[in-house]
């Protein structure tokens, strides 16, 4: 079955170059042996994305990124939400471009997806060293 990737925008985002996208996304899902079925990039507002936080993992902030993957194992069924309004604030306070926040903010949710963790520091470390490595593939 061919991988299905969707993006749904909203009127603050207009992504470029989705088939680039979509190729970079699932090059880092089967480099970590995973493989997608569907996933849904939805951008959300802050309203949105705080209750989606709140209810189901119960916290009761802002956040950039949430994902939730429905099917278990190696297979990813799932929706990434991201919140532009952070993304972009973010985006200013890091003094990056708002484009490579975005694009920084999908890998992260792959990631996540892929079973990686960022709670603790070495974890942290880790996933920021695959983000940075995942955009620089883009870029080449």
């Amino acid at each position: 079955m061919k991988n299905k990737i969707l993006f749904f925008e909203n009127n603050l985002v207009k992504l470029k170059n989705k088939q680039k996208l979509r190729e970079w996304v699932n090059n880092c899902v089967t480099d970590h042996k995973y493989v997608i079925i569907c996933l849904n990039f939805i951008f959300c507002t802050k309203k949105e994305i705080k209750d989606l936080n709140k209810k189901y993992l119960k916290k009761d902030t802002l956040t950039d990124v949430i994902a939730f993957n429905y099917e278990n194992k190696k297979n990813i069924f799932a929706d990434i939400y991201m919140c532009y309004d952070v993304i972009k604030e973010n985006s200013g306070t890091y003094s990056v471009k708002t484009t490579e926040e975005v694009r920084r903010v999908m890998i992260h949710g792959i990631l996540h997806l892929c079973g990686l963790k960022d709670q603790k520091i070495k974890e942290k470390n880790n996933m920021t060293k695959l983000e940075n490595f995942y955009l620089q593939k883009l870029k080449t």
